[in-house]
């Protein structure tokens, strides 16, 4: 829980496992919290976070392969922004 933002921290402070919380007016809208379950924090093991970093691997290489091919145009041909 010392990761979460404090928002999240103070809500599930009072929490049981199986708990909803009140509906959460934030800025941006409404938020429900339901608390599944409690763990002990401890480091994430490789296996738990595989596809996530695949995940987030593929996507920054897509990033940076579409920054170059719109790097590529704007050389080949000529872009002037208003």
């Amino acid at each position: 829980m010392g990761d979460l933002p404090e928002f999240f921290q103070d809500v599930l402070a009072g929490m049981n496992p199986g708990d909803i919380s009140q509906v959460l007016r934030e800025s941006a809208g409404f938020r429900i919290v339901k608390l599944v379950e409690r763990e002990e924090e401890r480091p994430y093991q490789f296996e738990e976070i595989r596809t996530e970093l695949r995940n987030l691997y593929n996507n920054e290489k897509m990033e940076s392969t579409y920054a170059d091919y719109i790097d590529g145009l704007r050389d080949k041909f000529s872009v002037e922004l208003r």
